[in-house]
């Protein structure tokens, strides 16, 4: 993959500076060709002495040592969000219908056989709560083989009562819903769970009880959480922590999926960003990227540091093969038939990657590097998506590319922000005359 430098024009107290950045190896020059050692930086030592980075290296063989199992339920939903990217698959795919009991025991077996080894699961959907009855046999059975493991679940938080609430807390069961705030019904014919006062009363019983939990043993594994996707509609992010402690009354703490991601299916359902919202989303995301890490908006601050880790660090794109850690050996994705899955919200009649009976045989041959994407080598926001979806088709990614640009783009202007202290004005690819005045070792 050829590397590409690009011009980045800045503007600190209404003058404008000019650095090179190279999106793939990270390196930054000054408009005069001489290297930005950021690693000598003061400010940036606590980035270099305390990172850490795993190269995602291509086609994995699985293994037993699993960091995070995703254990996919089936993907029936009682919701009908327009930009779901599972909803073209829901109507292919036939469920498999035996009793919870049976289909319980048969995956621990084989779970058993394999060797899994995890203290990390999740239980994905579709909706879990539309397998309540399966969840209430399977939880206790996973709890039972893995005794000290972490298990969660992501919700629409419709089904949610206070059966479930209770049910949650004495399975010890962390709960994330899925809530775009104020754009909810934009892309949702259904209720607002949190119009709902018996979902809120359920929520709100389940937090408190989860901070007596936490009261009892600082070390506890179960909590709550909400997960927002940003479209046009939600765009002035930074009004959406208001928006959750009005609903439900308390102070919540809630993170950002990311950017909402278009594809072949949905995307002339999904409304386009146009300037105002881009700039209205660029801005709330300038100051989101550059506050508190431990305020309401970490996970958009989470991200930025995760991208000042790379360029601080010079780490080089070609060892970030995918956007997720889904096609490393240790993170394992399965169905309840034992099905290894190329990821937990993929079909599991054509995204299959073998069985956890063969499981040091799988690998990941679904998962798409950025280096076969046809725009990622010459995108300057690379580093901050690495293509956004390694299971997304060609034809997908073209649809998803210019969201993912957008969010990359506000994410870049906040770690540069923060790095030299000035505001991204453009970005554009540097000349060959340019180039050849770098001083490039």
């Amino acid at each position: 993959m050829n590397e590409m430098f690009f011009k980045v024009t800045s503007v600190k107290n209404g003058e404008k500076i000019v650095h090179y950045y190279n999106n793939i190896t990270q390196e930054i020059y000054t408009e005069k060709g001489i290297p930005v050692y950021l690693q000598q930086d003061p400010r940036c030592q606590p980035m270099v002495d305390g990172y850490n980075i795993r190269p995602s290296r291509l086609r994995e063989k699985k293994t037993n040592k699993v960091r995070h199992l995703r254990i996919q339920l089936g993907l029936n939903c009682n919701f009908h969000c327009k930009y779901c990217n599972q909803a073209r698959d829901r109507q292919s795919v036939v469920s498999v219908s035996l009793p919870p009991e049976t289909a319980t025991r048969r995956l621990i077996e084989k779970l058993q056989k394999a060797n899994i080894q995890t203290s990390r699961i999740t239980l994905w959907g579709g909706e879990p709560f539309v397998y309540y009855k399966l969840l209430k046999v399977l939880v206790p059975a996973l709890r039972k083989q893995f005794p000290n493991c972490q298990i969660s679940t992501v919700s629409n938080g419709s089904l949610f009562d206070m059966e479930k609430a209770q049910w949650c807390i004495d399975n010890e069961l962390q709960l994330t819903i899925s809530h775009d705030a104020f754009s909810f019904n934009v892309y949702r014919d259904d209720e607002n769970c949190l119009d709902n006062p018996d979902v809120v009363s359920a929520i709100k019983y389940y937090m408190n009880m989860c901070d007596e939990k936490y009261v009892e043993n600082p070390k506890s594994k179960i909590g709550f959480s909400i997960n927002v996707v940003v479209t046009p509609e939600n765009c002035n992010i930074l009004d959406i922590d208001q928006y959750f402690e009005e609903k439900i009354g308390r102070s919540v703490r809630w993170h950002f999926e990311g950017i909402v991601k278009c594809d072949e299916n949905n995307h002339n359902v999904v409304h386009k960003f146009d300037k105002q919202h881009r700039q209205t989303l660029l801005t709330h995301m300038m100051i989101a990227g550059t506050s508190d890490p431990s305020g309401p908006y970490w996970s958009i601050r989470e991200k930025v540091s995760r991208v000042l880790g790379y360029i601080i660090n010079q780490v080089d794109a070609n060892s970030l093969l995918y956007p997720c850690d889904i096609a490393n050996s240790e993170i394992l994705a399965i169905d309840m038939q034992g099905n290894i899955l190329a990821c937990h919200g993929s079909d599991p009649d054509i995204m299959s990657i073998g069985t956890i009976d063969n499981l040091k045989e799988a690998e990941n041959t679904k998962a798409i590097s950025w280096k076969a994407r046809s725009k990622c080598g010459s995108c300057p926001v690379l580093i901050t998506c690495l293509s956004g979806c390694c299971i997304a088709s060609d034809s997908d990614y073209e649809y998803m590319c210019d969201n993912l640009q957008l969010w990359g783009s506000g994410i870049l202007a906040a770690a540069w922000k923060i790095l030299f202290d000035s505001l991204i004005d453009k970005i554009e690819p540097a000349t060959e005359d340019e180039i050849d005045n770098l001083d490039i070792l």
